[in-house]
């Protein structure tokens, strides 16, 4: 029983939430120019922009097109994403230390070589 109890304090200790923020057919931070001369570079890539939170406060600002930019650097480059999920994301440990950010979730496409 006190093994139980320890793993539900430990859990009402640590907490977290991800909210579905949009769905949205293409986003890009970047001018593009829209023509069938881009190719599929990798489906379902994933990245953040994540900031710290101490004791409530929030150093800096979490924004989609940081999100966005780290997504299509992270396979060489891309133009535009299309089937994105965008995530709002957060966690918090006893409310002293946490992170808070939004996380895009999609298809990288650039112009073809």
């Amino acid at each position: 029983m006190k093994m139980y109890l320890l793993c539900f304090s430990t859990l009402m200790l640590i907490s977290g939430c991800s909210t579905r923020l949009a769905d949205l057919s293409i986003i890009s931070s970047r001018n593009v120019e829209m023509s069938p001369d881009y190719e599929l570079v990798e489906r379902n890539v994933k990245s953040s922009d994540m900031v710290t939170v101490v004791l409530g406060v929030s150093f800096g600002g979490a924004n989609i097109e940081e999100a966005v930019e780290k997504a299509m650097d992270k396979v060489g480059g891309g133009d535009y994403m299309t089937n994105v999920i965008i995530y709002d994301t957060s966690y918090s440990i006893l409310g002293l230390y946490g992170r808070h950010g939004i996380t895009v979730k999609g298809d990288v496409w650039r112009k073809k070589k």
